[in-house]
């Protein structure tokens, strides 16, 4: 798409919003989270639904507690818990609105415009023809710890990262950019002649936004909800930190670097830091029980 087809497409997009009265978010991930909160925090008159396919939203845990209950909090927003959201064929052609059906109670979500905030497949089809070996049964890309491509020939110099290998890590932003920092590290000791290292996985940190001042977020293990007073509405230093992790990833502050090291060194599995936060939650963990 040419880049002035893509502002008219972004225009459209626009305008469409601004008209709409009645939102669906499909998928109560990250994405469908903020972007709920956030329609309903800056234009509270249109009405949201946000439905997740599982009983819970954000996965479950502490954080989708927390976040559970904001959305609860907030009237413009319905939540369909445990249930997929299916587009039912429409009879009125001349209508503008869409219509959605939920699997198991069957109600109907008559919408103006919806956003689908589910996960994707991998952007792997262009690898199915020619390279079809590369390829687990989920068409992920299949790589060694190292991120090389597992083969039945050639060298090992083909590498996988992100979204599309098959690392058993969760497809999120943060993991994406943890393997792309490990990788970095790696060609740059390849460069130099040096050993690289395996991927060991990473201690997840995630902050959802939840409207534009409020966040809910865990940070290296240290859960950021609001407490003890703003449970209702989020932590404003979780939403602090998100900004201020914007800002690194594009670097407005030209500390991309030392930030992505010390980001690196506080959460691969393999580094002593992140060792000993590991058996310290282990530890109250075992306490607790």
């Amino acid at each position: 798409m040419q880049w002035t087809n893509r502002l008219d497409y972004l225009k459209e997009k626009r305008d469409q919003y601004k008209e709409a009265q009645s939102i669906l978010c499909i998928g109560a991930g990250p994405v469908g989270v903020e972007v709920a909160t956030e329609i309903a925090c800056r234009t509270p008159h249109k009405q949201v639904t946000l439905v997740s396919a599982t009983d819970t939203v954000l996965g479950g845990g502490t954080l989708g507690e927390g976040a559970k209950r904001v959305l609860d909090r907030l009237d413009s927003v319905r939540l369909i818990l445990g249930e997929k959201a299916q587009p039912v064929d429409q009879e009125d052609e001349q209508s503008t609105s869409t219509t959605f059906k939920t699997s198991e109670t069957h109600q109907e979500i008559h919408c103006d415009l919806a956003y689908t905030c589910t996960g994707i497949r991998p952007n792997t089809q262009f690898l199915e023809k020619s390279h079809a070996d590369w390829l687990d049964d989920k068409k992920n890309i299949r790589v060694d710890p190292f991120f090389q491509v597992e083969r039945e020939t050639g060298d090992g110099n083909i590498f996988a990262i992100g979204d599309v290998n098959n690392i058993d890590e969760p497809k999120l932003f943060f993991t994406a950019h943890m393997q792309a920092i490990h990788f970095a590290r790696n060609v740059k000791n390849l460069f130099k002649g040096a050993a690289v290292q395996p991927y060991h996985g990473c201690q997840i940190s995630m902050v959802v936004s939840l409207g534009p001042s409020h966040a809910i977020g865990s940070i290296s293990g240290i859960i950021l909800n609001g407490w003890p007073l703003g449970l209702d509405k989020g932590s404003k230093l979780a939403a602090l930190a998100k900004h201020m992790i914007e800002r690194i990833s594009m670097n407005d502050y030209n500390t991309k670097e030392t930030a992505n090291d010390l980001i690196y060194h506080m959460h691969e599995k393999g580094h002593l830091f992140q060792k000993l936060i590991t058996a310290i939650i282990r530890r109250q963990s075992n306490t607790s029980d």
